[in-house]
């Protein structure tokens, strides 16, 4: 999303390292289908861009000479590994592949460093979650969110000027619900659903479904959000970019968007926590499901408020930016729903099985489950 907006911009060349599983071909045909889907001019490729093999940490200052050679002036490292609790790959893959980036710079004396971090890179907070950078946090919803507030602490140590851009969740084009992305934040449920809940109809279903707004982000508000602070704020700032509060759904409304659009369960039991969930009254395919989004399911249950102060400033100076609503992640699901063919055939197969009208339990504990 990052390079294919910055080459619809019509004015950067671009130079992608990328990992060897990767080939040139796979990446430019990317680029390609992403810049077709903008709707942008499809420029050469080949004269835009230049794609190299990413070499191990330990040998990255060797790119020096081979960047220099290239004209390259600016850094956005977009790169790093998504695991939520192994720690030893995102040492890696965060901070210590962060720090060779930021040395790589420094030898190239860049105008600027680009990070692409998290907008949890807080840890859990209580109160307005500041555009600065962070103390360390008292408790953490993963190692990965821990991983990333070190990477954005060498980033902005590395003497350098520097842009920290910290979106929140990521999910599909709110214009065709189209998505690009890994299988995190809501896909992972919607895909664990895919696996485990459409195998067969399950009458009694239980969810973690508290009213609390689910921080998420479309991948073209992503995209404009990004290029507009690339271009327009200052060095040294700290980014937001996140929906508004006030237009975001919350978490009951989007599990009533699944359950009471492909479930529908006969019983629906809702609970504010996963700690209050009684595993042992569920299946084993419900429970598989719980273990497998636990941690999403978790950090969905703590309010999450975002300072907004330069996405505040952009859009008051014409940014055009499409927050999260109701209605458009109906048209990600919808999406989602018309590309797998499981959740198809669940919907028709037990067509005459699915309630009509779920009957909704309200469960504050896990004693409230009969």
């Amino acid at each position: 999303m990052i390079a294919a907006g910055l080459l619809a911009e019509g004015r950067h060349r671009l130079v992608l390292p990328v990992r060897p599983h990767h080939n040139p071909e796979s990446v430019l045909a990317r680029l390609a289908k992403e810049l077709t889907a903008l709707g942008a001019h499809l420029p050469d490729l080949t004269e835009r861009v230049t794609i190299l093999p990413l070499p191990p940490i330990d040998e990255i200052p060797a790119l020096t000479s081979t960047f220099r050679r290239l004209g390259v002036e600016e850094i956005v490292h977009a790169a790093g590994c998504v695991d939520y609790f192994h720690s030893a790959n995102l040492l890696k893959g965060n901070v210590e592949l962060t720090r060779a980036f930021v040395n790589l710079g420094q030898e190239l004396h860049t105008r600027r460093f680009t990070f692409i971090s998290t907008a949890f890179s807080s840890g859990f907070h209580t109160g307005p979650i500041p555009e600065r950078l962070h103390d360390e946090a008292d408790e953490d919803p993963t190692e990965y969110t821990k991983s990333k507030r070190r990477a954005e602490g060498l980033v902005a140590d590395g003497g350098l000027p520097y842009l920290i851009v910290r979106p929140s969740v990521v999910i599909g084009d709110s214009r065709d619900g189209r998505y690009g992305g890994k299988r995190y934040g809501i896909y992972q449920l919607w895909y664990a659903a895919d696996r485990l809940m459409c195998t067969e109809y399950m009458p009694v279903i239980y969810a973690i479904a508290p009213r609390l707004s689910m921080p998420l982000l479309h991948q073209d508000a992503f995209q404009t959000g990004f290029l507009a602070a690339f271009r327009s704020l200052p060095a040294n700032s700290v980014f937001h970019l996140v929906s508004r509060d006030d237009s975001m759904p919350t978490v009951r409304d989007l599990w009533d968007l699944w359950l009471h659009h492909v479930a529908r369960p006969r019983q629906l039991y809702y609970f504010q926590r996963l700690a209050d969930v009684p595993l042992e009254k569920l299946c084993r395919n419900q429970q598989i499901w719980v273990e497998m989004t636990g941690v999403n399911l978790d950090i969905s249950s703590r309010s999450w408020r975002f300072e907004s102060g330069h996405l505040d400033w952009l859009r008051r100076h014409g940014l055009p930016f499409t927050d999260v609503t109701i209605d458009s992640i109906q048209t990600c699901q919808e999406r989602f729903i018309s590309d797998s063919p499981r959740v198809r055939t669940f919907i028709e197969k037990y067509r005459a099985e699915r309630a009509v009208h779920p009957r909704v339990i309200e469960c504050d504990t896990a004693d409230a489950v009969a």
